[in-house]
């Protein structure tokens, strides 16, 4: 049976914008600039992240296909942590506005397909407008302030959440989407139980002390 992992005192500092009472865990670990082969974790968060101008395509599959995949690796952690009927389960906004052609909902489809239809899951946070996606380097990623200001409510859902409430990504890099997310529901409600739930987590390779060695 697969189980979420805990982001604890070990590799918390990997996640720099995590504080040490953030309650998070993952799935898988994925490792950057590698390829789909890499690992099972980087094949499925690259597929998942291919992008809707794809639908049309022959690859299409892989997405849908690491979808649902996704969803049944979730499902049991998910269901052995949180009550499904008193959780309130909020995807992270994608980079792209809702009204964006290339705006992706697979968060809330991964989210609805591991839960159930019945469950509380919306897209209650939404960009006001297009940032562009995080990129895998530390150099221009949005900080949490950033994001958080362009945030706001979907008028499109109701505001009334349960307060347990799970924060939800495929990927987790520094930490900054989740920390956002974060400070923007405890802004608007009090006394939430929040937790975030990641597919996988960026993990730091530890290099090697023959790195830079040239031999002799």
């Amino acid at each position: 049976m697969s189980r979420l992992l805990k982001i604890d005192d070990l590799i918390r500092d990997q996640h720099s914008s995590l504080a040490e009472d953030d309650e998070c865990y993952y799935l898988l670990e994925y490792t950057a600039r590698k390829l789909s082969s890499h690992s099972r974790g980087n094949r499925l968060i690259l597929n998942c992240k291919k992008k809707m101008d794809r639908k049309d395509k022959a690859d299409w599959h892989y997405k849908i296909d690491a979808i649902r995949e996704i969803a049944r690796e979730l499902r049991p952690g998910i269901a052995s942590l949180f009550d499904l009927s008193a959780t309130t389960f909020i995807p992270v906004p994608p980079s792209k506005v809702v009204s964006h052609p290339l705006h992706d909902p697979r968060l809330e489809r991964i989210l609805k397909l591991t839960c159930g239809e019945s469950a509380d899951v919306r897209e209650l946070i939404v960009a006001k407008k297009e940032m562009g996606a995080s990129h895998e380097s530390e150099h221009d990623r949005p900080t949490v302030a950033e994001l958080y200001s362009n945030y706001k409510f979907n008028p499109a859902v109701s505001k009334e959440i349960f307060n347990d409430v799970v924060i939800f990504d495929d990927l987790i890099t520094a930490g900054n989407h989740f920390k956002a997310c974060q400070q923007f529901l405890n802004k608007h409600y009090s006394d939430l139980n929040i937790t975030g739930i990641f597919v996988a987590r960026r993990a730091i390779e530890a290099s090697s002390p023959f790195d830079d060695f040239d031999g002799f």
